[in-house]
């Protein structure tokens, strides 16, 4: 798999302290386990695909406090969509997310909640160039049972920005005033060779 992403901080800490889990990742992050954070395609430049998919999933066995945060750069402008689905190993346990945070907003209004887990889909987040991005998933673990896990697991995608009909219209009609004006100075400097006789 290539190396796709600048890193954007080693994972700072994964600290567990009683109920709470408050970690921080990056796709360095991308190994088997209960949390990792990988990545498909080349982020980075000088040559960044116009599309490039991810995913991000943590996995608890104990009461939790979850407070994950993910960390990401791409150089290239564009649009970033996804969705984060909660799963559950036995009827005995209850994961809930709280809230979904991308680059400081909040997705909380949009989560889903049913007996089958919670889930939340996002659309149309602007990806600028070489910020740092954040996804940031609140919520808690509450196993009703001894040995019950569960996880939640969130897919990204990012398409590159495609310039507008508009852009393409002021860029084409620029080269036209180009190439009229490059015309009209040639045709100015010719002498006619009937007036120099």
């Amino acid at each position: 798999m290539k190396n796709f992403l600048i890193y954007a901080a080693a994972a700072v800490s994964l600290a567990v302290c009683g109920s709470a889990n408050a970690a921080t990742f990056t796709p360095a992050d991308c190994k088997p386990g209960n949390i990792h954070f990988c990545v498909e395609g080349n982020a980075q430049g000088p040559n960044v695909d116009d599309y490039i998919t991810g995913i991000f999933t943590n996995s608890f066995n104990k009461v939790t406090k979850i407070n994950d945060t993910f960390l990401f750069r791409i150089d290239k402008n564009g649009i970033g969509s996804g969705g984060l689905q909660t799963s559950f190993s036995s009827k005995s346990t209850l994961l809930t997310i709280s809230d979904l945070i991308i680059n400081g907003v909040s997705y909380a209004t949009t989560i889903v909640k049913t007996t089958a887990g919670t889930s939340v889909n996002v659309n149309s987040v602007v990806i600028d160039k070489g910020a740092m991005n954040t996804i940031q998933v609140l919520g808690s673990y509450q196993p009703l049972s001894k040995g019950a896990q569960a996880n939640y697991t969130g897919n990204l995608t990012f398409t590159a920005a495609v310039p507008e009909a508009s852009t393409w219209a002021m860029m084409i009609l620029g080269f036209g005033f180009i190439g009229y004006v490059a015309r009209r100075r040639k045709a100015a400097h010719r002498v006619n060779p009937a007036l120099t006789a």
